[in-house]
């Protein structure tokens, strides 16, 4: 009985108290201001970090949350011009999370080999996620040595670097052991994405006019409104809702100010998905509120010069200032489509590997001139993943989405922990969010969502393998007792 009761209240660190998160957020955001003084400045303060983790000074947890916020600094010298309020600080095309990155991966190889006097790889996978991540990591890596071999370099080494990040789903597995580490890093997301979208819409409503799409900071916003939505139906869960009420008023604000159809789409999908698997009695009280929420915003951009009619029209003709009447955003996502299927039947199996193109009409904007070209990024997710890898990397990818979205809510229906239930429920309405705008934008061939997700991923499958320890406790508590 008493390695039962251990089971179900697992020995864990000390929480952090809210002090502690509002501080690491200022802590975050003070070192992406230092660019303002040198852009090298964030760039050593982060690397003194991952040097006094690498000496155990602190926990290698806090790497993992570093890497995680560093991908949402944003550079603070941004040209008027751009209409995108997402470039990230970097140097000479590198980011500060890809040396996270790289220290991250090398803490993480270094104690597994100090464990175990060799990199374990023996081991198979138990949970059908890991296997369908096996299968598609060996499937990507097929279609990366075919694009080596016959696409441009640094289109590849760019999709590399996005998949490499959402291959740190092994590492959050590995080194989370328990929910609480999930549950710890996520409030500290939540914290610093609130921050973010605040100052999304400073930016947006005093500097700009409202006429910057803040698309870069959408998926943030997006996954921390389902996260607050998913911690108010889950009532046994701690937390100070007073001030998540506020939270989610700004990050909504924040949302709707980017005037992204994609993303208003995965919003109203993620909410229907949370409202159904949720459902409660507090069902209800939130769709209220959430009513209220965009009456109380909409009411507030009136007050501010843009009424519901300039909404709409920012929101649905993004591109008609460029030619004439025409939505340029949604036609030239149509021509890549188009332009990937006229290819499908050359590359049927594999596609034409990691970091191909297409030969697609572009109307032309300050980038590239109108005109054909060799292009790279596919807005549409699901015609990217066909193109690059194929029928056979279109199915590896799509089989694991799908999965996760069934796993967690099976998961959510036998599991009673409030922690669990919260992540599970952010993995579901986050999963099937992203997929719903994959469909104009790639929320799964992305840096930043993939940091994201593989954390939420992995979550579900250490839910899962504690539910399958718990079971067994279970039937060898039952057999003892006959005995």
């Amino acid at each position: 009985m008493n390695r039962l009761l251990a089971a179900r209240s697992p020995v864990s660190p000390e929480p952090m108290g809210f002090s502690s998160y509002v501080w690491f957020a200022v802590l975050i955001l003070g070192i992406g201001l230092t660019a303002f003084i040198h852009p090298l400045f964030p760039f050593v303060i982060l690397g003194g970090g991952c040097i006094l983790v690498f000496a155990e000074f602190i926990s290698i947890h806090w790497l993992y949350i570093a890497l995680l916020f560093s991908a949402i600094i944003a550079f603070p010298i941004i040209p008027p011009f751009a209409r995108h309020f997402s470039s990230p600080l970097n140097i000479g095309g590198f980011y500060i999370q890809d040396f996270l990155f790289a220290a991250l991966f090398g803490v993480w190889v270094t104690k597994k080999i100090a464990r175990f006097g060799s990199f374990p790889l023996r081991r198979f996978p138990k949970t059908l996620i890991q296997r369908l991540f096996l299968f598609h990591i060996i499937i990507f890596c097929i279609c990366a040595i075919i694009g080596l071999l016959q696409n441009r370099v640094d289109f590849w080494v760019a999709d590399v670097r996005e998949f490499m990040f959402f291959s740190l789903f092994w590492v959050f597995l590995d080194e989370f052991s328990e929910i609480t580490a999930y549950n710890r890093t996520l409030t500290v997301f939540l914290w610093i994405a609130i921050l973010y979208g605040a100052l999304s819409f400073i930016d947006s409503a005093f500097f700009r006019g409202f006429a910057r799409y803040n698309s870069g900071v959408s998926p943030i916003l997006l996954v921390s409104l389902f996260l607050i939505l998913s911690i108010f139906l889950t009532p046994s869960y701690k937390a100070r809702r007073g001030l998540l009420v506020v939270g989610f008023f700004i990050c909504l604000l924040g949302l709707l100010v980017t005037f992204t159809r994609g993303y208003f789409l995965g919003f109203v999908v993620g909410l229907i998905s949370i409202l159904v698997v949720g459902a409660s009695k507090q069902s209800v009280k939130i769709t209220i509120g959430i009513v209220l929420a965009f009456l109380l915003i909409f009411f507030l951009m009136d007050y501010m010069g843009v009424s519901f009619s300039t909404f709409s029209k920012a929101t649905t003709d993004r591109g008609e200032a460029l030619v004439g009447s025409l939505d340029i955003s949604s036609a030239e996502r149509l021509l890549e489509v188009l332009a990937v299927l006229e290819e499908f039947p050359k590359h049927p199996l594999l596609g034409v590997g990691v970091g191909g193109t297409i030969h697609v009409y572009k109307f032309g904007d300050m980038v590239v001139k109108a005109g054909f070209v060799d292009w790279w990024f596919i807005h549409n997710n699901y015609a990217q993943i066909l193109h690059k890898s194929g029928i056979i990397g279109f199915i590896a990818t799509l089989s694991l989405w799908i999965t996760v979205v069934i796993k967690a809510s099976r998961l959510y229906k036998i599991i009673s922990d409030p922690i669990a239930r919260v992540i599970l429920l952010s993995a579901i309405s986050t999963t099937l969010s992203f997929m719903a705008i994959s469909m104009s934008s790639p929320m799964f061939s992305n840096l930043t969502t993939n940091i994201l997700v593989a954390l939420l991923f992995a979550g579900v499958v250490s839910i899962e393998r504690s539910s399958f320890q718990l079971q067994k406790l279970l039937i060898a508590e039952k057999s003892t007792d006959i005995l």
